[in-house]
């Protein structure tokens, strides 16, 4: 493993440091935070459907509720990064998300749907900032690790935690209570403070070195900046935007699909973490099987799988389609999602508001999906609302691929001139986004 040298900001005396070394606190604190908010927000869903009987609507316009928040949170805290620094903002969040935490004991205690409400909108606020913080503190760090590796193995983290908190949910308030569940949140989120403020690399080595762009193709580099280069970034994040639109109204909904179909929560929460393992062996194929790198055709195919896989689940009550769905729903969410962050990371420098941006769509997708579902049909009228999600995600794909003939047509290389590949100890060139 190539190693950097440290200076006297981090120990009295210079010493090397590996990437693994200067890498390990970012993804374990990742991993911790992603773990607390999905423990706590999945036992919100699960707890109001199966102890308090809370309608299909209800739920989604708890979702609604929290995506509000989280989209304002994400472009406040993307653009406080240069002011405050990657690890205030996560020792802040994760203080915050910890003490935020005990509200679901309250809840649970006091059976208050409201209760439930302001948990998942100041979980939404406390936590979102940290994800711009951890994305531009992985992407910046002074490590020698390709971008590609980094954003992989980012993907990896939040996804294996996010399953990993949705299977535990059930057994944790089966095998213990209700409490502890968000009583094991609120420990992941305060162990995540402890190693940022004690393990984690100091600000001033974060972005101290330029990020090694070594596994860009040359015909990629020249997409840099060229029109089919920015529209596909921009591409990626509506299409990011719009597989959230489903994949934050299957979340809340999913404790009713497991309730319809007959299981208990405690094995409710296991079968509705199957798309989350997909989703785990997607994230893995986009890292070892690169052919999607600026693919259209790619990215439009995971985006309409997506689709066709959330009407699916939604309007047919079958355990076979619970289960089938949900694979080819894990498998498209990688892929849409992998390829956001990808360009988004590789045109902008993995730079703090490019992170904040990225975060803001998924909160707009995670309004608009739930509350057009919540407002179709009645309470518990599943057809309507998924049929209402596969129009909304039908039009928003009419763009997306408008969009994909036009980077089709323009060509890869010969719009702008040939850039060459950066050498250790020169940046890249910005990304100029004509699109906005």
């Amino acid at each position: 493993m190539k190693s950097l040298r440290a200076g006297a900001a981090f120990n009295a005396g210079a010493m090397v440091l590996t990437d693994r070394r200067i890498l390990w606190p970012w993804y374990a604190a990742e991993f911790l935070n992603s773990f607390a908010v999905v423990l706590a927000t999945n036992g919100v869903f699960f707890f109001a459907r199966y102890e308090l009987h809370c309608a299909p609507a209800t739920l989604l316009w708890v979702m609604a509720c929290g995506g509000a928040v989280y989209t304002a949170a994400a472009l406040i805290g993307g653009k406080i990064l240069s002011h405050t620094g990657q690890r205030k903002v996560l020792i802040a969040t994760g203080v915050c998300t910890a003490l935020i935490c005990l509200i679901g004991v309250a809840a649970v205690d006091f059976r208050s749907l409201a209760l439930l409400f302001l948990l998942v909108a100041l979980l939404n606020l406390s936590v979102t900032p940290g994800w711009p913080a951890l994305e531009s503190a992985i992407t910046q760090s002074p490590a020698r690790m390709k971008l590609s590796t980094r954003i992989t193995l980012y993907n990896l983290g939040w996804s294996n935690s996010y399953f990993l908190a949705v299977l535990a949910t059930g057994i944790l308030a089966r095998w213990l209570t209700w409490p502890a569940v968000f009583i094991g949140a609120g420990l992941a989120a305060a162990t995540s403070v402890v190693l940022v403020r004690f393990v984690a690399i100091p600000q001033s080595l974060i972005g101290s070195q330029p990020v090694y762009h070594d596994d860009v193709e040359p015909a990629d580099a020249a997409l840099i900046g060229s029109v089919r280069g920015t529209t596909l970034l921009n591409m990626a994040r509506l299409s990011n935007l719009l597989a959230y639109v489903s994949l934050n109204s299957m979340m809340p909904i999913m404790a009713y699909l497991t309730y319809r179909a007959g299981f208990s929560y405690a094995e409710a929460t296991a079968v509705g973490s199957i798309w989350g393992l997909a989703r785990i062996v997607g994230f893995i194929g986009c890292w070892f099987w690169t052919g999607w790198h600026y693919r259209v055709r790619w990215m439009l195919g995971g985006f309409f799988s997506l689709v066709g896989a959330t009407v699916m689940l939604i309007a047919v009550p079958s355990i076979a389609v619970l289960i089938g769905g949900q694979i080819i729903l894990g498998l498209a969410a990688a892929l849409v999602y992998a390829g956001s962050l990808y360009y988004s990371m590789h045109l902008s420098h993995g730079a703090g508001e490019h992170a904040g941006l990225h975060e803001a769509l998924i909160g707009m997708g995670t309004v608009v999906g739930p509350a057009v579902a919540a407002l179709a049909g009645g309470p518990e009228d599943m057809l309507p609302k998924g049929l209402a999600l596969g129009a909304i995600l039908l039009l928003g794909g009419a763009f997306l691929a408008r969009m994909g003939f036009r980077a089709a047509a323009a060509a890869p290389t010969g719009a702008t001139p040939e850039l060459e590949l950066p050498q250790p100890g020169q940046e890249m060139p910005a990304a100029t986004d004509r699109g906005r």
